[in-house]
């Protein structure tokens, strides 16, 4: 009897070794929120007639709708972890992004759209390779205002240098005869602003195929990483698409700062922006032959005062066509309680050599019902404007309920 039961607690404790070794994690969040929503562009109020122009104005209605993701993106993912020894560990994330208000597979219907690498990690910092977050948005994300929600306005403000799709074909071509220009000019310039929206990302890409990717130890506060992005898509007489991204961040106690940089590279043979003379602005009159790469640089920091946590950014968007843009942001974290915080977001960005600009603001209340489960109340408005006619106006106001297993 007692060998019997000395032979149970032998293999009991190799069994407690062989579980610490490997470990495989089931998680994911389930967010919905249910609220009104109001999208409005630039767009053809009243058709133009033999005598009289086109009449154009913000178009869109408000609707009361349930959705997914408001205080974060619902997904669900598998997460493992081996012990390899010598300090080395075997990791992999395979994650999916779900639509919890129709059960739809969300990120372009990618079964793991959100994520999906494997890697080795150690004293040495960790290495991955697969689809995976990019180190420029480790930091944009990881430091974004009203915590990196749907209701942070950034998402709506920042990103408008390329040319907005509101501002091509009728739309634009309308509005221009009308501000003055010749037919064949506002031809040319919607020619032109077809090419530049067809080529150029008007924001950053968070996620990226094919990455290889690296970070390096905790330092006394100081990381850093690296990935490369492939785009495997070379063809004879043209360059492949690539995304390269780095990011290093000092952090002690309250204080946090970093500074990102992301080339996104686009194929040559993509497409062509060619110069129209007398093109006026928004657009640009001397667009290069091409415009092969877009670069953003990032700098980001936030500090804890206690009673408040500021946060505060500053991107700026370089194109090889001379299309930039110049962004900022602003948040502040308010705890209100030991379960309640206000975020708060002001963000505002200008382009086309300032012509375009953008400006927003949003907030949530955020209430802990438990370590898993809150309930959020948030909004957000925003709007842009192009020569200083208004082209795009969002406001969002919801209440929502998020649970993470």
């Amino acid at each position: 009897m007692k060998k019997s039961l000395l032979t149970l607690a032998v293999l009991g404790a190799f069994a407690g070794v062989a579980q610490a070794q490997s470990t495989v994690t089931l998680y994911g969040v389930a967010d919905a929120w249910v609220g009104s929503d109001r999208s409005q562009t630039l767009g053809i109020k009243q058709a133009a007639t033999a005598t009289t122009p086109a009449v154009l104005g913000l178009v869109g209605e408000r609707q009361i709708r349930q959705n997914s993701g408001g205080r974060n993106g619902s997904r669900w993912g598998l997460r493992g972890v081996e012990d390899l020894g010598g300090g080395l560990k075997g990791n992999f994330v395979l994650e999916s992004g779900f639509t919890i208000d129709d059960g739809n597979v969300a990120n372009g219907a990618t079964m793991f759209g959100r994520q999906a690498y494997v890697g080795v990690s150690g004293g040495f910092g960790e290495i991955r390779l697969g689809r995976q977050y990019t180190a420029y948005d480790e930091l944009r994300a990881g430091n974004n205002t009203v915590g990196d929600t749907a209701f942070s306005p950034t998402g709506d403000v920042w990103g408008q240098g390329a040319a907005p799709s509101v501002l091509t074909g009728d739309v634009l071509r309308a509005s221009l005869i009308a501000a003055g220009l010749t037919t064949a000019q506002a031809n040319a310039a919607v020619a032109q602003a077809a090419a530049e929206a067809a080529l150029l990302p008007a924001d950053y890409s968070n996620r990226v195929n094919n990455q290889i990717y690296y970070a390096t130890p905790n330092i006394s506060g100081l990381t850093a990483s690296i990935g490369f992005a492939l785009g495997e898509n070379k063809v004879p007489g043209a360059s492949a698409t690539n995304v390269l991204s780095a990011k290093v961040q000092y952090a002690a106690g309250p204080f946090m700062i970093g500074f990102a940089h992301q080339n996104q590279k686009v194929r040559t043979t993509a497409g062509v922006l060619n110069s129209f003379a007398g093109v006026a602005p928004p657009l640009n009159p001397n667009a290069a032959a091409n415009s092969p790469s877009t670069k953003f640089n990032l700098i980001s920091g936030s500090f804890n005062f206690g009673v408040a946590k500021l946060i505060a950014a500053y991107q700026q968007v370089d194109r090889t066509d001379g299309i930039d843009d110049k962004e900022f942001k602003v948040g502040l974290d308010v705890p209100l309680g030991s379960a309640l915080v206000a975020r708060l977001g002001y963000a505002q960005a200008k382009g086309y050599d300032d012509t375009v600009k953008s400006k927003g603001f949003g907030g949530i209340l955020d209430y802990s019902l438990s370590k898993r489960t809150n309930a959020y109340f948030g909004l957000r408005m925003t709007e842009s404007k192009a020569e200083g006619v208004k082209f795009s106006k969002n406001e969002v106001v919801a209440v929502g309920l998020r649970h993470a297993f």
